[in-house]
């Protein structure tokens, strides 16, 4: 079972099993404090952003939607990884070093999460 580190030093974390398509998308304004969001699907991703545009995908998205519309950018995506790397990504909080949109250097950054041994 692969096992991944969220930060240098943090506890490990266990592979879920399931693969998908973990996606970032950019707000083009900031609602409240943010300006990503990470989410993962296993369904198709034009489904699931499909939600998100019309308002019907997650909490944050949805508060998006009702205040500025549909001002989304799909950023970046990961395919064919475990959702885990959803929560690793979320849990480092580099969400605007991993956006192309903010961040031309963005693609320099593939590499976004470490696989470890498993744990002794």
């Amino acid at each position: 079972m692969s096992h991944y580190r969220a930060h240098k030093g943090d506890h490990q974390i266990r592979s879920t099993g399931k693969m998908g398509t973990v996606y970032l998308l950019h707000f083009k304004h900031k609602y409240r404090h943010c300006q990503h969001y990470i989410g993962f699907t296993e369904r198709e991703l034009g489904v699931r952003l499909g939600e998100h545009w019309s308002g019907n995908g997650s909490a944050l998205t949805s508060a998006v939607h009702q205040q500025v519309g549909n001002e989304m950018i799909l950023a970046r995506t990961w395919e064919g990884v475990d959702s885990s790397i959803e929560f690793i990504l979320k849990c480092r909080a580099e969400s605007p070093k991993l956006c192309p949109v903010c961040n031309p250097q963005a693609y320099k950054y593939a590499s976004t999460y470490e696989p470890t041994g498993d744990p002794q």
